[in-house]
């Protein structure tokens, strides 16, 4: 029994109002149509899995708009008003493109009624070629000098492979398909490619996609890259100042050649923004050695971008391509440059620049 104090205290107390029941809010729940594992598809093929999205509030909902939260897709859907309990078929469909690997879907159901209900199921997207990722890489070629490169691609999606046409290639870029003797292996091609001698100075990539009778994957794209030089040359042709604390020094030097034995001076160099200095020195007749100084007062990341280099006299500049990292420190930095991605960089206060 209560003491006679709190009693008066209670009786004195107005009463509480039942606690009323909560009405569930309007919401929607989703679940996969059968199987939730990842879809394995072939580059370039089309996504596709449904859902069962319903309605798990007391109130009727309506779907408004079933739309991709990245990428290009497409979706359908019936029905759109769910009276409680209520599910839709809701059917997701993109494509994948030519990304490789593990990968994630997602749309977005959207309704007045409630918030938008996210859809989300893996891709494994794999290649129908070998090799998975094929690339010509012609490196650092003089302009009208370029050796021709040959790749060897393979598929075990046809009995012969063929090779229908070319639908895209770099205007910079001559490419064709060597005819096949009687010993090739037929489930393999070959392709030859020159880098034109009206390709531009610097630094080219791009792609060749060439159609093929692999009914899977009928399309295959390359990648194909060069760095052209003209009458003068540049070693090293592209800068990499890599992790550099801030505040430490940070230089490099690129020689320029003359192939044809003219002089060659340095009348200026040309940048987006103001990252680097410049200095020059005579290295010979027909050499000069540029210094580049790179200013690391403050923290940044530098994408590759050109240093461009006019020369008294001659018509043709040369593109320098330059990339860096201003870090202040104990940073930690992955995967920068020519650094792998299973090493680290820390770059701490006291090294002066050095890795």
């Amino acid at each position: 029994m209560l003491p006679a104090a709190a009693r008066a205290q209670q009786e004195a107390s107005p009463a509480r109002p039942a606690k009323a029941a909560s009405a569930v809010a309007t919401q929607l729940t989703a679940r996969c149509a059968g199987t939730c594992a990842p879809l394995e598809l072939y580059q370039g093929g089309i996504a596709e899995r449904t859902f069962l999205v319903g309605n798990g509030g007391d109130s009727p909902i309506r779907i408004a708009e079933v739309v991709p939260s990245g990428g290009t897709g497409s979706a359908r859907f019936e029905p759109s008003a769910l009276a409680p309990g209520m599910e839709a078929r809701v059917t997701l469909r993109q494509p994948v493109g030519e990304a490789l690997g593990l990968q994630q879907i997602s749309f977005d159901v959207i309704s007045p009624d409630t918030g938008p209900q996210r859809l989300r199921f893996p891709v494994f997207v794999q290649s129908a070629y070998r090799p998975e990722r094929p690339e010509l890489d012609f490196g650092y070629v003089r302009r009208g000098d370029a050796a021709p490169r040959q790749l060897t691609l393979t598929s075990f999606g046809a009995d012969t492979l063929d090779v229908a046409g070319i639908a895209h290639k770099p205007h910079w870029l001559s490419v064709i398909v060597v005819p096949r003797a009687s010993s090739d292996d037929p489930q393999s091609v070959q392709l030859r490619a020159v880098v034109l001698p009206t390709a531009a100075l610097g630094e080219l990539a791009g792609r060749v996609v060439i159609r093929t009778n692999v009914p899977e994957q009928p399309t295959v794209a390359i990648g194909v890259r060069a760095q052209v030089y003209g009458e003068v040359s540049a070693m090293p042709p592209v800068v990499s100042f890599g992790a550099v604390a801030r505040g430490a020094p940070a230089v490099q030097e690129v020689t320029l050649r003359a192939l044809d034995a003219r002089p060659l001076t340095i009348a200026r160099v040309t940048q987006q923004g103001e990252d680097l200095t410049f200095a020059s020195i005579s290295c010979g007749a027909a050499c000069v050695r540029l210094r580049m100084a790179l200013d690391t007062a403050r923290g940044r990341l530098l994408p590759r971008r050109d240093a461009v280099v006019w020369l008294e006299g001659r018509e043709d500049p040369v593109a320098i391509p330059y990339s860096g990292l201003v870090v202040g420190p104990d940073t930690q930095v992955r995967s920068l440059g020519v650094i792998t991605g299973e090493e680290d960089i820390q770059v701490r206060g006291d090294t002066g620049g050095r890795r």
